[in-house]
């Protein structure tokens, strides 16, 4: 079983599940201190795909950090290492400032991983208590780890988009 048919039976169980799930009428975005995220979803570093997983802790109603797990499914690839990235990031949300709806976020940041690091915006929109969709750029501005001859297909100047579930812990 490839790595490509995996991602698209656990994207879609969890796509089934967010259908499901009992809705409540109050659902934030982004609450703030303490507030706990998971996402989890598609990524595409320039026409590789790939899935990513990031747990988002909120520090206050102004900024959230985190850690996050990227791979892509480059075939061309023998290091399979190569093609994993794990690293931090911390985002700025925008909510309070333009006094967004409630189940509205918008942020920007910066990711730094093992094998890259950027600059990061995205927006999450919560349809339920917990369960939420989202949607991210980021755009690496230089590789953290060198790797010669060999075209990281996650580190250097690459331009990334991603999109997915969030749930809120």
């Amino acid at each position: 079983m490839t790595m490509g048919r995996i991602f698209n039976y656990v994207f879609g169980g969890l796509l089934l599940l967010a259908a499901i799930a009992p809705q409540r009428v109050a659902a934030q975005a982004f609450d703030g201190d303490m507030d706990q995220k998971i996402h989890m979803g598609y990524l595409n570093l320039e026409g590789v795909s790939g899935m990513e997983v990031e747990l988002l802790d909120g520090l206050s109603d102004y900024f959230s950090y985190g850690g996050f797990v990227r791979t892509v499914f480059d075939k061309d690839v023998d290091k399979k290492l190569e093609c994993f990235d794990l690293g931090a990031s911390i985002y700025f949300h925008w909510d309070e400032l333009l006094n967004l709806p409630d189940r509205l976020d918008l942020h920007t940041g910066i990711q730094v991983g093992w094998q890259s690091a950027g600059v990061a915006a995205g927006m999450r929109y919560n349809f339920s208590e917990h369960w939420g969709l989202y949607a991210g750029v980021q755009k690496g501005l230089f590789d953290v780890k060198h790797h010669g001859d060999f075209e990281n297909p996650l580190g250097g100047h690459k331009f990334g988009f991603s999109v997915g579930l969030t749930y809120s812990l």
